[in-house]
């Protein structure tokens, strides 16, 4: 009797890894893949392998409900996310920051639907610094990549005749996020971009609105001048159309209070000047800003939570112009 129950728990086992090995092999898919599924209550997810370098396009459609996909790597953070609708669907593009194994997770807001999931590679084009290039954009997320060095400061600039609204991100050698314009007021560039590492960078152009006509695009990758307030005043000036905002830095202590002082030559217009005094107890970015209107001058004073370097926004306070005159924004700060 007992000969028997070792057998049959010792086929029980076996059967159960067997089990457990075939699940776990259909969760794995592949570049190139497309999966078909049905997501009810609970999340679909299947396993990737992924090298670094990559550029990973994920396609999604759903029947009849609103969905997302989740890229979520082994330390369990998310590196891509996109939602939609039966219209709209979601949609990701994303440059692999380490070689290894990624989640992917699909999931539905209500009720169930039948998916279709497909996974590709997308072209890198590469472009030259201080080399302009015209491209064809619609909207569809593009990649491009260029060589770059440790501490170089660089501009990069989508400029287009009908003002077109794209989104940039900036990804470092190493696959993290370094820059990117989220806010339409700063229009269609990352300017004074300074370079962490040596190697290849990735830029990433997309936009809210995808067309079914492209438009000419004239990309730019130069280099630049670093702005910085640790050695005296900075002088900016800003010319709608043309620069709508610079970025200046400055080296601040943790806990220190000081004193940031902006004079303006065109008081109509004013000054805006916004930055990041670092993050709260969750986690939460302590954002600040310092306006001036209608008058030449003002003092502001801030104290940073950590130490590091500050890079201030500066732009015209007024939303509308009022002629055609460049702005003369200069910046200075003390201690308190």
């Amino acid at each position: 009797m007992r000969y028997m129950r070792f057998v049959l728990s010792g086929l029980l086992v076996a059967l159960f890894l067997f089990m457990t090995t075939a699940t776990f092999a259909q969760d794995v898919i592949n570049i190139g893949d497309t999966v078909e599924g049905t997501i009810n209550n609970a999340d679909v997810q299947y396993t990737i392998n992924l090298e670094a370098g990559q550029l990973v396009i994920m396609a999604i459609t759903a029947i009849n409900a609103d969905v997302y996909v989740s890229v979520i790597d082994s330390q369990f953070l998310e590196i891509a996310y996109d939602y939609g609708d039966t219209t709209d669907l979601p949609y990701v593009a994303f440059i692999v920051p380490a070689t290894g194994t990624y989640t992917i997770r699909l999931g539905s807001y209500g009720s169930s639907t039948r998916f279709t999931l497909s996974v590709k590679l997308g072209d890198i084009s590469s472009v030259t610094v201080n080399s302009p290039v015209d491209i064809q954009f619609n909207g569809t997320p593009q990649f491009f990549s260029f060589e770059g060095n440790a501490g170089d400061v660089v501009t990069i600039l989508a400029s287009n005749p009908n003002y077109l609204s794209i989104d940039m991100e900036l990804f470092g050698p190493d696959g993290t996020s370094v820059s990117k314009n989220s806010n339409i007021f700063y229009y269609n560039q990352l300017r004074r971009v300074i370079l962490p590492l040596s190697g290849v960078y990735f830029l990433k152009l997309s936009s809210v609105s995808v067309s079914d006509v492209a438009e000419t695009v004239t990309l730019s990758v130069a280099t630049d001048e670093l702005l910085s307030l640790d050695n005296g005043s900075v002088t900016v000036t800003i010319l709608a159309g043309d620069v709508d905002f610079d970025v200046v830095r400055f080296t601040a202590k943790a806990g220190t209070t000081y004193v940031l002082n902006v004079a303006v030559d065109n008081p109509d217009k004013g000054a805006n000047i916004e930055f990041s005094l670092g993050v709260d107890e969750y986690g939460f970015d302590i954002s600040a800003s310092a306006r001036i209107r209608n008058i030449s001058a003002g003092s502001f004073e801030f104290s940073p939570r950590v130490d590091g370097v500050i890079s201030f926004i500066v732009s015209e306070e007024s939303f509308f112009s009022f002629g055609d005159a460049p702005t003369n924004i200069t910046l200075s700060i003390t201690t308190k």
